[in-house]
């Protein structure tokens, strides 16, 4: 299964509708008690906020007027929450041999730096290799860091991997490029 950017927002938009259906579900179950209701959205780096606003609630009762308005919150993913989510799709276009969609999640500073067939070569040869690809701790970041062909701002994720029978430890390198989560390698 190639793995691109529509499939990538495909499942953010599913993700999000869980949200809202479960939210949706909570003010069902409630039992309509009289809390001000509120929305929670969420946006993902590359994907526009989507906010919900619900109507005023009015109350009347002899002699008085209440009008409640309900809390309304746009909360964004994190940025580490947007890296481990590309994270598992890079895990899954090398278990699949995905190629196409590893050399295209490349940051253009790599690619920059080496040319694109040698990087395509690197991924078929090396990366499509490595066996028990893992994260091993939390995304940290970001971190200004200056390559030859240019800076970025990056994230990194301690991650583990087999690779020709030996285990090894390392940091994958990210950073967001219009929105998007862009990883980093040397390409050899």
């Amino acid at each position: 299964m190639a793995v691109n950017r529509r499939t990538i927002g495909i499942v953010m938009m599913i993700g999000g509708l869980a949200l809202v259906l479960a939210g949706a579900l909570g003010a069902i179950t409630s039992g309509g008690e009289s809390e001000p209701a509120s929305t929670t959205s969420t946006s993902v780096a590359g994907t526009p906020a989507v906010t919900e606003h619900l109507a005023s609630t009015t109350t009347t009762a002899p002699g008085t007027a209440t009008t409640t308005q309900a809390a309304t919150t746009t909360t964004a993913v994190d940025a580490g929450t947007a890296v481990l989510a590309f994270f598992e799709l890079q895990v899954a276009a090398i278990e699949s041999g995905d190629v196409d969609f590893l050399l295209s999640s490349l940051h253009p500073i790599v690619t920059d730096l080496y040319n694109a067939e040698l990087c395509r070569s690197f991924i078929e040869r090396e990366i499509l290799a490595l066996g028990d690809y893992q994260a091993t701790g939390q995304v940290t970041g970001p971190q200004s860091q200056t390559f030859e062909t240019g800076t970025a701002d990056v994230y990194s994720l301690p991650t583990s991997f087999t690779f020709q029978g030996g285990s090894f430890d390392a940091t994958a390198t990210f950073a967001f490029l219009d929105d998007e989560v862009r990883w980093f390698t040397q390409c050899r």
